[in-house]
């Protein structure tokens, strides 16, 4: 279903769903210059990208009728500068252009063109709602109100100006991909009492120097670090037990960390890709390495692997090629399930396995661990 909106004379059509109360795209606004939309009262949800490639749209009008609008509606309006709501909207509101919750406690969405290098948020936000604030380039700082619990998925993702964020200690939930893809932040301080750092959430952050975390996390998800190329250090607390698949892939500066004694498995690509890594050394209690998880760590030196360990995948170790010292404290290597591709493009002639005094045979006989150079009983 289609219907014609203002301004007529350039052919411009909302594309609505069978009942007429959704708004899922429209025709013609890419290719035109279009100042300002209002939306025909009676559409109650705006699906995500409906305004994608609307470059030149500023201003955008929303009927009572609304009451659903989705996350990524308006990232693409690059221009965009007032989101107005009808007075008698009873599920939105908006203040000086920015779209809120009829509360007020949810901040929705800042108008890309309407950011400036400071922001401050109001004192009565509580949440601050996914992609609310996506893609704002030219927001350099944020001040966050003193109570606020929650920010949601990509609220900050491809805000490149951002240097520091400091949040209040109030906020209990972060969202996913939060800020990836902010090139220049560089600080961030996790609140007290965060149980968790979400999936993806400084995917390519590539100036990240310093992240602290407190104790009270237990997790971090996968991808949280992928591509954070300033990151040398960190500190992972005692009590985290998951570490997520590719957490620090492309770390390629990471070179300062302690691995928990809490994990159960090292997850596929955690520590691929990180170059400076020179030693690295698996708790007890681990007992799978999971694919690419340590490989192309080429300044890799000195490996430990604990006595629990059961599987190592495709690649767990492969092409670390300056590994010369590894250390497997199993009495039972054969109960390891892998194959030669664990250790994959690597020339273990070259390197030392350092086995439980009285096992220098077993791992000897091993179609493996018998390929390494010297086979020495110490531990």
């Amino acid at each position: 279903m289609r219907i014609p909106i203002y301004p007529l004379y350039l052919n411009i059509e909302l594309i609505l769903s069978d009942d007429g109360r959704t708004l899922t795209g429209a025709s013609g606004l890419a290719s035109s210059y279009i100042g300002s939309i209002t939306i025909p009262d009676g559409i109650e949800n705006i699906r995500k990208e409906t305004f994608n490639g609307c470059v030149n749209l500023t201003e955008i009008h929303l009927p009572a009728s609304v009451v659903d609008i989705e996350p990524e509606t308006f990232d693409k309006c690059l221009s965009l500068t007032n989101i107005e709501v009808s007075k008698d909207n009873m599920q939105y509101t908006s203040e000086e252009g920015i779209l809120y919750n009829r509360k007020r406690l949810s901040i929705v969405r800042k108008p890309i063109a309407n950011t400036k290098f400071e922001f401050c948020i109001p004192d009565w936000v509580r949440r601050i709602d996914s992609c609310a604030f996506k893609n704002c380039k030219n927001l350099r700082k944020v001040v966050f109100p003193p109570l606020l619990t929650e920010i949601g998925d990509a609220a900050f993702f491809g805000c490149k100006a951002i240097e520091e964020v400091h949040l209040p200690s109030t906020v209990e939930k972060l969202g996913g991909w939060m800020f990836e893809e902010c090139s220049n932040l560089k600080h961030f301080v996790f609140p007290m009492g965060c149980r968790e750092i979400p999936n993806s959430m400084f995917c390519w952050c590539d100036s990240l120097e310093e992240v602290i975390i407190p104790s009270s996390v237990v997790r971090i998800g996968s991808y949280a670090f992928l591509g954070c190329s300033n990151l040398s250090t960190i500190d992972i607390p005692a009590g985290v037990t998951e570490i997520g698949y590719g957490a620090f892939r492309d770390c390629s500066r990471l070179c300062d960390f302690c691995l928990p004694s809490g994990l159960t498995e090292i997850k596929g690509e955690t520590f691929n890709s990180c170059g400076c890594i020179k030693r690295i050394i698996i708790p007890e209690g681990v007992r799978s390495v999971g694919d690419s998880a340590i490989r192309l760590c080429k300044s890799l030196e000195f490996l430990s692997m604990p006595s629990t360990l059961e599987e190592i995948s495709f690649g767990g170790f492969g092409q670390c090629h300056n590994l010369r010292q590894m250390q497997c404290y199993s009495r039972n290597p054969d109960g390891i399930s892998m194959s030669k591709s664990a250790f994959l493009d690597m020339d273990l002639s070259l390197c030392t396995l350092q086995v439980p005094i009285g096992m220098e045979q077993v791992y000897r006989n091993h179609f493996v661990f018998g390929l390494f150079g010297v086979i020495k009983g110490v531990l």
